[in-house]
């Protein structure tokens, strides 16, 4: 029996590939793993044997073709981990030399910024060293100049109450002066009366004279009764004895009126010289009234201005001693401000040795590390310094912007503190001048006064010569033998006018007075204008050391503020 034809086994499959392991990424393919090219049919009425050993040899072709697939991707595979490990280990280095570089970037910069704290502590201690030698000087200075001008003062002061007596002796030898003439001008009167008495005399002349008269009339008489008895010799005789009775009883009558009419003269003059004497002697008690009252309100007034003159040189010396007291204060202050600024400079002065010391250690464990970034260091120096500006930059506007604050709200104190201090010092020196005017006023009423007396005089004067051209007329009229009367009255008028030139230099010293006491206000707003510019020198001195009391703050206010930057800046590289 025919066998059948024995069919071909199909080709064993291929091994599966080996799988990766879990976390290791499968390897790329072979560029050579390509389908396999199909298997050429045995051809028809061969032998299977031989075909069958022909797919053995090909199937063992392909296993060890598939074999060395194998190996190429476990190589492939080995290959892609150790790239992978390779590179897990080449980002770690590089993340500790990224580490690296930028702690000793940041050392870097807390070095430098260190060197430059350091740089400006130095700075500021000198700076704060000159300042305060600087404003100890300005100090003494200042407290040498304010004694120089409190002694100043007090001499100008004293220079003045000098003066001031001087000028009560002066007035006071006017008003001796005056004195001495309103007692010549009482001798004078006295001498009027002697002139009155010689009047009288001269009226007992006149009533001897009419003594003389009535002898004469007596021996008239008797040669009537010599007429009488010759007139019996004729009427010749008669009609002489009748016209020597006419003229004797003419004379009679012409002595009778003669005689009242001197009485009544007489009586007048008497009269007239005693209301005169009342009125001169009332005259005389009323100008020493005046006198005294004069002299003595001016020695009141004289005391009371020496007395506010000494309580405002009290006041104004209490008020600079106060003031000295004030600023010795501020001194004081001052002084513990720079001592307490001295001990936090001490403290930050140690705060940095030891964060010297910090650095220095610091260094010490870091110095393997620099020579591995000398390239970095090259690479990073311009960052650095473009870095350092903008800090600078940064620090000098923050600053500059405190500064100008800082002396805004100075200058607007001050403005504040000028206005307050001005209206203060223009209310002192209004007042003082009010009280001048007053005093000055005071005079101009005393000497409308003296004028109003003068005129008062004048018209007394005029009303006495009115009297004295009276009674020359009248005695013109009555006899010549008043003549000598009149004379003497002339003379009295004379006196009365040289009385009147006296009244009249009184009245001009009153005058020089009143000039004088002008040329005095002026003198006293001199000394006020003067007090006032010392005042203002003592204002701008105090304003002076309230600035460089403002600049020693605001100094140390940066000091301050430089120093908790300091401290921040070290706590947070301490936290770093």
């Amino acid at each position: 029996m025919a066998q059948a034809p024995q069919t071909p086994r199909p080709p064993a499959a291929p091994f599966a590939p080996m799988m990766p392991a879990r976390g290791v990424a499968s390897p790329p393919a072979p560029p050579f793993a390509a389908a396999p090219a199909p298997q050429a049919q045995p051809p028809k009425g061969t032998d299977p044997a031989a075909v069958k050993e022909e797919y053995e040899r090909k199937l063992a072709a392909m296993e060890k073709r598939l074999q060395e697939e194998r190996e190429k991707v476990l190589l492939a595979n080995l290959k892609s981990q150790s790239e992978a490990a390779t590179a897990a280990k080449v980002e770690v280095a590089i993340k500790e030399l990224q580490d690296k570089i930028r702690r000793d970037r940041r050392d870097q910069e807390s070095e430098e910024l260190k060197h430059k704290l350091d740089t400006r502590v130095v700075e500021l201690e000198t700076r704060l060293a000159q300042e305060r030698e600087t404003w100890l000087v300005t100090l003494k200075n200042q407290m040498t100049q304010r004694e120089v001008q409190d002694k100043d003062f007090e001499s100008q002061l004293a220079g003045r109450l000098q003066e001031m007596e001087r000028r009560w002796l002066e007035e006071k030898a006017v008003w001796q002066k005056t004195v001495g003439a309103k007692d010549d001008e009482i001798r004078n009167l006295r001498n009027l009366a002697e002139k009155l008495k010689g009047v009288e005399v001269e009226w007992g002349k006149v009533s001897s004279e009419k003594k003389n008269l009535e002898e004469r009339l007596a021996e008239l008489v008797k040669e009537k009764a010599d007429s009488q008895l010759k007139a019996q010799k004729g009427l010749e005789a008669e009609k002489e004895a009748i016209g020597l009775r006419a003229e004797l009883s003419v004379a009679r009558q012409q002595l009778a009126s003669v005689s009242e009419r001197l009485e009544r003269d007489l009586q007048a003059m008497r009269q007239s010289a005693r209301e005169r004497e009342d009125r001169l002697t009332y005259e005389v008690d009323r100008l020493q009234r005046e006198l005294s009252g004069l002299g003595q309100r001016m020695r009141m007034e004289h005391e009371a201005e020496l007395k506010r003159a000494k309580d405002q040189g009290e006041s104004e010396k209490s008020q600079y001693k106060e003031k000295a007291d004030k600023s010795a204060a501020d001194v004081a202050k001052l002084k513990a401000i720079l001592a307490a600024m001295e001990r936090q400079a001490a403290m930050s002065r140690a705060q940095v040795m030891q964060l010297r010391k910090s650095a220095s250690e610091w260094e010490k464990t870091q110095e393997h590390y620099k020579a591995e970034f000398v390239v970095l260091q090259r690479r990073w120096a311009d960052r650095e310094r473009e870095i350092r500006s903008e800090v600078e930059a940064n620090l000098s506007r923050v600053f500059a912007a405190d500064m100008d604050k800082a002396r805004a709200v100075f200058e607007e104190r001050l403005k504040k503190e000028t206005e307050a201090l001005n209206e203060k010092t223009g209310s002192q020196g209004r007042e003082a001048m009010m009280e001048k005017e007053k005093e000055i006023m005071a005079l101009q009423r005393t000497i409308e006064d003296l004028s109003k007396a003068k005129t008062g005089e004048e018209e007394e004067k005029r009303s006495t010569k009115a009297a004295l051209e009276e009674s020359q007329r009248g005695s013109r009229e009555g006899a010549a033998r008043l003549d000598a009367s009149l004379r003497t009255l002339q003379e009295e008028a004379g006196a009365l006018k040289a009385d009147l030139a006296d009244a009249r230099e009184r009245l001009e010293i009153a005058e020089k007075a009143g000039a004088s006491m002008a040329s005095e206000k002026s003198e006293l707003q001199r000394l006020s204008m003067a007090q006032a510019a010392e005042i203002k020198n003592m204002q701008d001195a105090f304003f002076g050391l309230r600035g460089q009391l403002a600049k020693d703050a605001q100094l140390a206010k940066s000091f301050m503020e430089e120093r908790e930057r300091l401290e921040r800046r070290i706590r947070e590289l301490e936290g770093r």
